[in-house]
């Protein structure tokens, strides 16, 4: 830089400004900003943030900025506008955050399998009590399977705690519908193991 250059930017806690004297690079500066949204809404959930950027010289004049926007994020999409209150001197980016297609496409993809995981859980129950053929191995299965729920659910990229929108949606109602089934199951073998076997 030819002269010296103050570079304000907007941080928690408050704007930081970064003195660079003249003849030097400017360094790169990492900045942490507070985004508005709900993580209880994944894997649809939104959020917004401000970078506000400000460069002036000693005497206090504004000095002009380029920006070059680019995101090297692979599990949220950023989207920048450029605010109308910048100015010269002052960039102003307020930026929309959303999952990006690939997370939302392993989330749906997930919760997708789990249901027709648990209609074939319910198929095979009802049948296997309609028939009266209740094994050990449909039990083993079952609780397999209510075992496994939390694991697919963690394993969903980048996944918030729990209470979360996919949560209500699809995996509440997969442990309910797998532990009624796994009840269910459990109470009909023990009838046929205690039942009597029929006389000859």
């Amino acid at each position: 830089m030819a002269r010296p250059v103050t570079i304000v930017t907007n941080d928690v806690g408050g704007a930081k400004p970064q003195e660079n004297p003249a003849g030097q690079m400017i360094p790169t500066k990492d900045v942490t900003l507070d985004a508005l949204g709900e993580t209880a809404h994944y894997p649809l959930d939104h959020h917004t943030f401000t970078l506000d950027v400000r460069a002036y010289d000693t005497a206090g004049a504004p000095v002009p900025i380029a920006t070059t926007w680019i995101s090297s994020v692979d599990d949220w999409k950023l989207v920048p506008r450029f605010s109308p209150a910048s100015a010269v001197g002052d960039v102003i980016l307020d930026v929309d955050a959303g999952r990006s297609t690939s997370v939302l496409i392993m989330a749906f993809g997930l919760m997708t399998v789990l249901g027709l995981l648990v209609v074939v859980n319910v198929a095979m129950v009802v049948r296997a009590i309609h028939l009266h053929k209740v094994e050990f191995t449909t039990l083993a299965s079952l609780a397999a399977t209510l075992f496994a729920i939390p694991g697919i659910r963690n394993g969903m990229p980048n996944t918030p705690p729990v209470g979360t929108l996919a949560d209500f949606l699809v995996f509440f109602w997969a442990l309910m519908i797998v532990g009624l089934c796994l009840v269910s199951a459990t109470l009909a073998w023990l009838r046929a193991a205690t039942a009597k076997p029929p006389e000859k």
